[in-house]
């Protein structure tokens, strides 16, 4: 059986060329998209301005990135209990210093100004 000649007059080598160009363009972009979906996750993490209470927001926090408390106590060199007291503790009987804010926002990624933050909840 013969050979049929490509009528477009690009050679296989140039086909597969285009092919593997075609699939690390996608792939970049695949990257791109899962970076945007993981920033639009975190962006669903509530700010004190919106009116939650500490304890409100860390639950939503921690939710939002799929940490666990004993995840947090690891990353923020706090103790389990500690934690455990800002999430269950009724709304400003049990807030934290300023510095476990930070730590806590840190260990969850939560961009924040920290001064404006720790404001709105009253723990300068």
């Amino acid at each position: 059986m013969a050979k049929k000649n490509r009528s477009d007059g690009y050679s296989r080598a140039t086909h597969v060329a285009a092919l593997r160009s075609v699939s690390e363009e996608l792939t970049k972009l695949a990257e791109v998209l899962s970076a945007d979906a993981e920033a639009l996750e975190k962006a669903k993490v509530p700010t004190a301005a919106e009116g939650t209470s500490f304890t409100e927001w860390l639950r939503t926090a921690m939710r939002a990135v799929g940490m666990s408390l004993k995840d947090l106590a690891k990353a923020t060199d706090l103790s389990e209990g500690v934690l455990n007291s800002y999430l269950t503790t009724p709304d400003r009987a049990k807030n934290p210093s300023y510095a476990n804010v930070l730590r806590i926002c840190k260990a969850l990624e939560v961009s924040v100004e920290a001064p404006q933050f720790c404001r709105d909840w009253g723990l300068e």
